[in-house]
């Protein structure tokens, strides 16, 4: 796989930390400060790596423009995934296997989609051939 890939699926595993706090109450501050910790970092990680693949629509110098869309769908997602949250807690309730089963499910969906959207868009990263080309210089 790829690196990005790697720090895309760090937030649902710092989540699915967050959620193994209920199974070990006396490590509860440790498992929650680590799942925080991974959370930042994914952000940051992610943070960092948003120009690259922004930079990559690019054509004719709108970057501008390319930021401010990639801004509104992501308000829009999150916005949009608050709502569904909120959805599904109302029907699943305090059943915390139907809370599993939500989570397991999401969180698979949110790595596998962010591994395609990777996979998808064509990077200037150094892989092998890139790399075997750097060599023979």
């Amino acid at each position: 796989c790829c690196c990005p890939c790697y720090v895309l699926a760090a937030a649902p595993a710092a989540a699915g930390l967050e959620i193994a706090t209920i199974l070990s109450p006396q490590s509860f501050l440790v498992m929650g400060s680590c799942a925080n910790m991974i959370k930042g970092l994914s952000w940051m990680a992610g943070g960092s790596t948003r120009s690259v693949f922004n930079l990559s629509f690019v054509r004719d110098n709108n970057i501008a423009d390319i930021t401010a869309k990639n801004t509104s769908q992501y308000i829009f997602a999150s916005l949009f995934g608050t709502t569904a949250g909120v959805s599904i807690c109302a029907y699943i309730g305090q059943s915390a296997p139907l809370a599993l089963l939500c989570f397991s499910g999401l969180a698979w969906t949110s790595i596998y989609s962010a591994y395609r959207t990777v996979k998808a868009i064509p990077l200037p990263t150094l892989n092998s051939t890139r790399l075997q080309l750097l060599a023979a210089r």
